[in-house]
């Protein structure tokens, strides 16, 4: 059985009575120790020195959050605190946030492989899918490896492509509980539909102060993260926006969300796309409904077909809208 507690609880509870007390007499220990270190360091006035030992409180501290609150303001920071505070703030250290609480999920992953292999309980090992992401993973690296990069530029490739590793693993082995699933799933649609004031803002006011005005597409990024003046994720906010759209049909068709939320989120999300202009998100449009009715060909080819009908004429519509907005020949 699955708990959602925090590392320090989950291995507490491994133990006896008598290991119990052994385990927080330690947690004790070390965090009275680490009080003492960071002290001594404080008072060399050093900050070289202070940071690692600020990083080991902070990893400390993690161990008695909740792998679903970890994950609640993981979500929460990656959508409404990294992209603002680079967009806005100019702050490009903050892309580190995410990443870090990301990889903080391998905690809770260890004591649940930790728990299951002393539980020895049935069905508690690694899932299937797990396979496919070791293979993508071996992939990535022997590519990279074949490119010989620096330090640097694996540190930072690791940064932009692995950064959420930890949340597929988390998820993939159960720890956060279905109907928590389903409710972040829900705050996903929300943070989508907020998209659009945002891009609103960007469109009607911060494009007009732009230096370069060729390409006023670039500025829309919502609450991605972008520059003014160098562009930034509006392919990222146009797929999220997508993804979104998606999920708001599958959970229509489920009768798990209302006609009009789904109406709501999907208008939002088509007008960050026109606004963002991705091309290469348009032409997902028909193929993403392919892919969601796909099983559906065969037992309804009338409202398949036709939902998917619906989805070429879209493609097409806003192809014609990039044509009005941003283009003056008759190419798009």
């Amino acid at each position: 059985m699955k708990t959602d507690l925090p590392m320090a609880s989950s291995l507490l509870l491994q133990t006896g009575v008598r290991g119990r007390w052994y385990g927080a007499a330690l947690l004790v220990f070390v965090a009275l120790m680490v009080a003492v270190l960071i002290g001594g360091v404080a008072g060399t006035g050093s900050l070289l020195y202070l940071m690692p030992l600020a990083a080991l409180v902070g990893l400390l501290c993690l161990c008695f959050v909740p792998p679903t609150t970890l994950l609640w303001v993981l979500l929460a920071i990656s959508l409404f605190a990294v992209g603002p505070l680079i967009y806005y703030a100019k702050i490009e250290s903050s892309r580190w946030l995410s990443p870090a609480l990301a990889a903080a999920l391998f905690l809770p992953l260890v004591v649940d492989r930790l728990q299951a292999k002393a539980e020895s309980a049935v069905g508690r090992g690694w899932p299937a899918p797990l396979l496919w992401y070791v293979i993508f993973l071996l992939m990535m690296l022997i590519s990279s490896a074949w490119s010989s990069p620096s330090f640097a530029e694996g540190v930072f490739a690791f940064r932009t492509y692995f950064a959420y590793l930890p949340l597929a693993f988390v998820l993939m082995v159960g720890l956060i509980h279905p109907n928590t699933q389903e409710r972040m799933w829900r705050f996903l649609l929300l943070c989508s539909a907020v998209q659009l004031p945002f891009v609103l803002y960007q469109v009607l006011v911060v494009a007009r102060h732009r230096i370069n005005q060729s390409a006023l597409q670039d500025v829309v990024t919502g609450t991605f993260p972008g520059s003014v003046e160098y562009g930034g994720a509006n392919a990222g906010v146009a797929v999220f926006t997508l993804t979104a759209s998606l999920v708001a049909i599958s959970l229509w068709r489920a009768r798990r969300l209302p006609l009009w939320q789904m109406v709501v989120v999907g208008l939002s999300c088509l007008a960050v796309i026109v606004l963002a202009e991705v091309k290469a998100v348009v032409l997902m449009i028909p193929i993403a409904l392919v892919a969601l009715f796909w099983r559906e060909l065969g037992r309804r080819p009338v409202q398949s077909l036709a939902w998917l009908l619906a989805g070429l004429v879209l493609a097409v519509a806003v192809f014609g809208a990039y044509r009005a907005l941003y283009y003056t020949d008759e190419r798009v």
